[in-house]
């Protein structure tokens, strides 16, 4: 692992998925913008950054799974999917700027929603208890970089990674996917399950692209870029559940971490998973895409209790969520639609929204393709 390796890293993990989700949180008219104007500058910023760190990520990984599975289907090679992925990513980051130098020229970006009479009344409301905050936020970025720094001191091999990582390095290495058992390095037929959820695929590509070998990536790099992603869906969901008690965010985040790093009373919690097994798609799913669905669903009901009409970004959202789950588990076929299904079925009764069932299928597409091939091909 050099400097230059870990510059790539951020740069791949970080920086391309915020430019590609700007499309999503820099629109003037939208959610994001009407959650900023209910917070300061700082906030806002942050806000703005979340949700495109969150949007982009999600993208990404859509993106991924499908050309991933239907190469692996068709008998590709893993260079095809380098070479395919590489290419689409290219092209989403320059739309992603050009259309953002269109809105904000247009006077259509977010950055513009606020106007100087709403900052100065939210100033004027954030001198209270400032300093009280400031330092609660303070502690939870110290917990953060401790749990950063444990993922990375104390990170172990465990009984999966002799699957998920062996996958992994064996798909950079050999150039082929899904014919070699992980165990014993044999040939063997098409695992056509572990096929249709590619993480250790996409693993296999930031490895590569990024010049770092696998193992350094799942254990060290890729821990620490996905803890604080994880601890930014849960900022983003606190801020839904406070609503007008939305300053006390920091609390509700220390109180997260507090949550998480001391969650051993089981060993099979998704806060256990969480802290020291993110690198495997069964845990990204339930530590990252299982909340940021509960997230979609806090804003369609909020959209649904005020009867306005939901914001298109929020389905395209869910979207990308349920396409994210399924790349990283085939559980998640199973695991995203419940919840969906389950705040449907509220909906219809509660608030006479049964038109909102149709996005919601629509949705919940990928998990449908992806289950069928599954039962199809098993």
């Amino acid at each position: 692992m050099t400097f230059f390796s870990v510059l790539l890293t951020i740069l791949w993990l970080i920086v391309v998925p915020v430019v590609i989700g700007a499309v999503f949180a820099f629109r003037k008219n939208g959610f994001i913008a009407d959650g900023c104007r209910q917070e300061n500058t700082g906030f806002k910023l942050m806000g703005i950054f979340m949700w495109s760190w969150l949007f982009g990520q999600l993208l990404l990984w859509c993106i991924f799974q499908f050309i991933a599975v239907w190469t692996i289907l068709h008998g590709g090679l893993f260079d095809a999917i380098v070479k395919k992925y590489t290419i689409c990513v290219g092209v989403l980051c320059a739309a992603s700027v050009a259309i953002n130098m269109i809105m904000l020229f247009a006077k259509h970006s977010v950055f513009g929603a606020i106007s100087r009479k709403e900052q100065d009344h939210i100033k004027a409301e954030d001198n209270e208890d400032k300093k009280l905050l400031i330092i609660v936020w303070c502690v939870f970025v110290l917990l953060l970089l401790l749990q950063m720094f444990l993922q990375v001191k104390l990170a172990y091999m465990d009984v999966d990674d002799s699957f998920y990582v062996s996958e992994a390095v064996t798909i950079e290495s050999s150039n082929s996917m899904y014919h070699t058992i992980p165990y014993t390095g044999q040939y063997t037929d098409m695992d056509y399950r572990h096929s249709l959820e590619p993480f250790p695929a996409w693993l296999a590509f930031i490895a590569r692209i990024t010049g770092n070998k696998v193992v350094t990536m799942a254990h060290v790099l890729l821990p620490v870029i996905l803890l604080p992603l994880t601890y930014g869906v849960y900022a983003l969901v606190g801020s839904r559940v406070l609503g007008d008690k939305r300053k006390n965010l920091p609390i509700y985040l220390v109180v997260m971490e507090l949550l998480v790093m001391f969650s051993l009373y089981s060993t099979m919690v998704p806060e256990k998973f969480f802290i020291t097994r993110i690198r495997q798609g069964k845990s990204t799913i339930a530590s990252l895409i299982i909340p940021g669905i509960i997230l979609c669903l806090f804003l369609i009901l909020d959209y649904a209790r005020k009867k306005s009409r939901t914001d298109y970004a929020v389905w395209v959202m869910l979207f990308l969520l349920n396409a994210a789950g399924c790349l990283c588990s085939t559980l998640g076929a199973l695991l995203c639609v419940i919840p969906i299904g389950i705040v449907a079925i509220m909906m219809v009764f509660a608030y006479k929204k049964g038109w909102h069932i149709i996005p919601m299928i629509v949705g919940c597409i990928p998990c449908v393709l992806f289950a069928v091939l599954y039962m199809l091909n098993r």
